[in-house]
């Protein structure tokens, strides 16, 4: 399979960013690597650049609207403005594939943020071909809970359609708020919990 790179920004543009190589299903080619932002361009030459933004900047949510194409992103800002702080008007919609129970995953970023980070790309020599939250790229692996553990940032998946991050809790808070582990005093057993759980720690 083809490789890409893969890299992940950082609100402040002075901060390293950290880039590797993967291909098409994201299995990694290479170790990470950790640089200023230009100091990436010679790993990306001739691969498709992939870009992950801070998931402070993003909402990952779902919304159900029948319609489908230039349809449905017409439609996502009314379905989601109620959930919404900003002016809709202000907002840049994404949709993916929709799923199995009818709704279409979203992600929401502001439209200035979002191009002030294209921006910071072009400006160092680099052309994304997408961009995602850093929540999204984290693999999901079927029937697993995935957690990394980045400082006070948890980024967390359930392994299908769940996937958040949280700041300034514990694992185990991003356990109950990912639906895994119940946070009650009752002892229903009924819920069963999850086989496995991989979690990523930085240094």
């Amino acid at each position: 399979m083809a490789e890409q790179l893969v890299i992940r920004l950082h609100a402040d543009a002075d901060q390293a960013v950290e880039w590797i190589k993967t291909d098409a299903s994201g299995a990694r080619h290479g170790a990470p690597r950790q640089g200023l932002l230009d100091s990436a361009v010679a790993d990306a030459a001739g691969l498709n650049l992939i870009a992950l933004v801070p998931a402070d900047d993003v909402l990952i949510t779902q919304a159900e609207v029948p319609a489908r194409g230039n349809r449905l992103l017409q439609a996502l800002p009314f379905a989601l403005e109620e959930q919404l702080a900003d002016d809709i008007d202000s907002l840049h919609f994404a949709a993916g594939a929709r799923r199995s129970n009818g709704k279409t995953p979203v992600a929401v970023i502001d439209r200035t943020r979002l191009e002030n980070y294209r921006e910071r790309l072009i400006g160092a020599g680099l052309e994304p071909v997408a961009v995602y939250a850093e929540m999204q790229g984290l693999q999901k692996l079927p029937g697993t809970i995935s957690l990394l553990i980045d400082d006070d940032l948890i980024i967390a998946n359930d392994g299908a359609d769940i996937e958040l991050a949280l700041r300034g809790l514990s694992p185990g808070d991003a356990l109950v708020a990912i639906g895994a582990l119940d946070d009650t005093d009752d002892d229903d057993d009924s819920k069963p919990l999850p086989k496995h759980v991989l979690v990523y720690l930085d240094e």
